[in-house]
């Protein structure tokens, strides 16, 4: 890893506080828990993230970047990253932000709505012993960015078809895979719903939104934490509180929110197949379902799961809206449905334990159409739809 440099004998007092934090903390702490985000870094994706905002967040974290259609900071010298090799150098361990970042990165380019297909291979084959990797946000994959060029050294074919070590030069430090021409790399914020936030650490170091439908390369990164905390506690909802539920998690809900992208949810197996671990939330889900039941019975039904200990555990309960639809995703499954395959799909419409807030005289509640993707009320007395229990860890 580098040093940064700073010219001339007027050094600004905010660097010499960096420093001297920086110093300290390497001085204190030889190893950091994976739950701490040292530097309050960002892991909630956001769509419709603002140039305006992009150049704030360069600005405070003082991030390199050149300028591009007025956002930009090519005078940032980045962060002080202090670099780890580990797990047989597949992962590199950042000590300055607490992030555990994939040391290569994937070798096929993708779309941005495809950037599930890459994460969940890492994920279920257990990439350097964990499943909870994902998609950078743009603050995160930018505190990789280096001031300077770094040299690199890759293998090149001649036209004899033989290889032969070849220099190049980018923004990141050498110790991650170079790429063999440092192509585009996606972050898991979105720009606009045709533009998703890509960061390229190729000579100039640059980042801006680029076209969704277009490819670019990934490097995972995990954090160790749950980054989402959903509200658990039952609610009433009026449609504009549901609106503004969907808008703050970037949700996707047919005919609701057309490019929303959804949560990056990190799904684990249990071993007996009975549940499934979201570590991006931190919620335990049954990964079979109810047969249809009208509200009252799925209460009866979440007690009897109690009742037997299901999976040794005594604390399921109905879902909240915001919990349910966690689980929607944005494009069909193989099966046709709009949630990951690893659960059962026998059932397709679910209860929520949140109420809808209106005016007509029946009492409704929430319930989400994983056949189409779409969210709705239904009567308690006379609809029958089915139950996934969930449980908070």
């Amino acid at each position: 890893m580098r040093s940064k440099q700073i010219n001339g004998i007027e050094i600004e007092v905010r660097w010499i506080l960096l420093l001297l934090i920086f110093l300290f903390t390497a001085c204190q702490k030889e190893s950091v828990s994976e739950s701490e985000n040292i530097l309050g870094l960002r892991s909630i994706p956001i769509y419709r993230l603002s140039g305006d905002n992009v150049q704030k967040m360069l600005e405070r974290y003082d991030f390199y970047c050149q300028k591009i259609k007025n956002v930009g900071n090519p005078n940032g010298q980045g962060i002080f990253n202090k670099y780890e090799l580990q797990k047989e150098g597949k992962v590199v361990f950042d000590k300055a932000t607490g992030l555990y970042w994939q040391q290569g990165y994937s070798q096929k380019m993708y779309p941005f709505l495809e950037y599930r297909e890459f994460i969940d291979e890492l994920n279920e084959e257990k990439y350097a012993g964990f499943n909870d990797w994902r998609m950078p946000t743009l603050e995160e994959l930018l505190t990789l960015m280096e001031s300077t060029k770094i040299e690199h050294t890759i293998t090149g074919i001649d036209a004899f078809g033989n290889s032969r070590p070849e220099k190049q030069y980018s923004h990141i430090d050498s110790i991650f895979k170079a790429t063999t021409f440092f192509p585009l790399f996606w972050t898991a914020d979105a720009y606009n719903e045709s533009s998703a936030w890509m960061v390229a650490f190729s000579e100039k170091g640059l980042c801006g939104p680029f076209p969704i439908d277009q490819p670019c390369q990934i490097r995972a990164v995990r954090s160790g934490y749950s980054p989402f905390k959903l509200r658990k506690k039952p609610k009433s909802l009026s449609e504009e509180a549901v609106e503004q539920i969907i808008d703050k998690y970037d949700f996707f809900v047919e005919g609701e929110s057309l490019y929303g992208f959804g949560l990056p949810n990190f799904y684990e197996l249990s071993n007996d197949s009975s549940f499934v671990i979201d570590k991006a939330t931190g919620l335990f889900w049954q990964q079979n379902e109810s047969n249809e039941l009208t509200l009252n019975g799925a209460y009866n039904y979440v007690d009897s799961l109690n009742h037997v200990k299901f999976s040794g555990y005594s604390d399921w309960r109905i879902p909240t809206f915001e919990e349910l639809l966690s689980l929607n995703e944005p494009k069909r499954n193989k099966n046709g449905y709009f949630i990951n395959t690893l659960f059962s799909n026998r059932q397709s419409v679910f209860w929520s334990a949140d109420t809808l807030l209106s005016d007509h005289p029946s009492s409704f509640n929430w319930i989400i159409m994983f056949e189409n993707g779409s969210i709705g009320g239904a009567q308690l007395d006379k609809n029958q739809h089915s139950i996934r229990a969930v449980r908070s860890n």
